[in-house]
C-alpha cells in the first residue's frame, strides 16, 4: 500500500532520495571519523604524540556497544542464535583486520591518498562476487573494473614502480584494507543468501570486533589524555 494519494512511482522516488540523504550523511560522518583517526594517530605532524591505530579501533568498537546493547536487549539474546558461526567468525576477523589496516594507513600517509586507494574496494567486491558467489560480470562491470584498476595505479604514483628500491610499501595498507572490506561485504551477502536476518549479520560484526581488537591494543596501550578521550568518544 502507498501512503495517502501518492502514486507508487512517486513513493519509491521519495524513498530513493531519502536513501541518498542517509548515504551522504553517513559519508560526512565517515569523513569526520577519518580525520579524527589521522589526528589521534599522530600522522598529521612529524613528531606528534599518537595513539596506536589498534587502540583507536578498540575504543571505537567498545563505544559502539552503547548503541548495540540496547538493540540486542530489545530483540532478545535468542536473536544471536545462528547455524553459521564459522562464517560469522571469518567475517568478523576480516572486518577487524580491514579497519586496522585502514587506520594504520591514516597514521603513515595523507588521508586523501589512503581514501583514494580505498576506492578500489568496490572493484575487489565485484571481482569477488563474480569469483566466489558466481554472480554475472557484464560488459559495463568489466569495463568499470579495468578503469578502476588503472585509476588506482595512477593514484599510487606509477613513477615509483620504475625503481623498486623507492617503492612506497605503505600503499599496501589501504589496498589490503579495501580487500578486507570487499571480502566482508561478500561474506555478508553470502549470509543473507543463507537467510540470516540483517540485524544478526550486523550485530555479530559489531559485538565481536571489540574483543578482537582488544588483543593488539593491550600490547601498545597508552593512557589517553582528556582531549584524546573526547575525540575517541566522538
Amino acid at each position: 500500500a502507498v501512503p495517502g494519494f501518492m502514486t507508487k512511482e512517486r513513493f519509491f522516488q521519495g524513498q530513493k532520495w531519502t536513501g541518498v540523504f542517509w548515504k551522504v550523511t553517513a559519508c560526512v560522518f565517515y569523513a569526520i571519523l577519518n580525520i579524527i583517526v589521522r589526528y589521534l594517530s599522530g600522522g598529521w605532524a612529524e613528531g606528534a604524540r599518537g595513539l596506536d591505530p589498534s587502540q583507536i579501533s578498540c575504543v571505537q568498537n567498545f563505544v559502539a556497544y552503547i548503541v548495540i546493547i540496547p538493540m540486542i536487549w530489545r530483540q532478545g539474546l535468542h536473536s544471536l542464535k545462528t547455524d553459521h558461526k564459522l562464517l560469522h567468525g571469518i567475517r568478523v576477523f576480516v572486518g577487524a583486520l580491514g579497519v586496522l589496516l585502514l587506520y594504520y594507513a591514516f597514521s603513515v600517509m595523507p588521508v586523501s591518498q589512503a581514501v583514494a586507494l580505498g576506492f578500489v574496494g568496490p572493484i575487489f567486491t565485484v571481482i569477488l562476487g563474480w569469483f566466489y558467489l558466481k554472480e554475472p560480470l557484464g560488459f559495463f562491470n568489466t569495463s568499470g573494473v579495468i578503469l578502476g584498476i588503472v585509476g588506482a595505479y595512477f593514484i599510487s604514483r606509477p613513477d615509483k614502480f620504475f625503481n623498486l628500491a623507492t617503492i612506497d610499501l605503505n600503499i599496501l595498507l589501504p589496498l589490503g584494507s579495501a580487500m578486507c572490506f570487499a571480502l566482508t561485504k561478500i561474506l555478508g551477502r553470502e549470509l543473507a543468501l543463507l537467510k540470516e536476518p540483517t540485524h544478526r549479520i550486523a550485530n555479530y560484526l559489531m559485538i565481536f570486533m571489540a574483543p578482537l581488537t582488544l588483543v593488539p591494543a593491550l600490547a601498545v596501550w597508552v593512557h589517553p589524555t582528556v582531549m584524546e578521550w573526547v575525540l575517541l568518544l566522538v
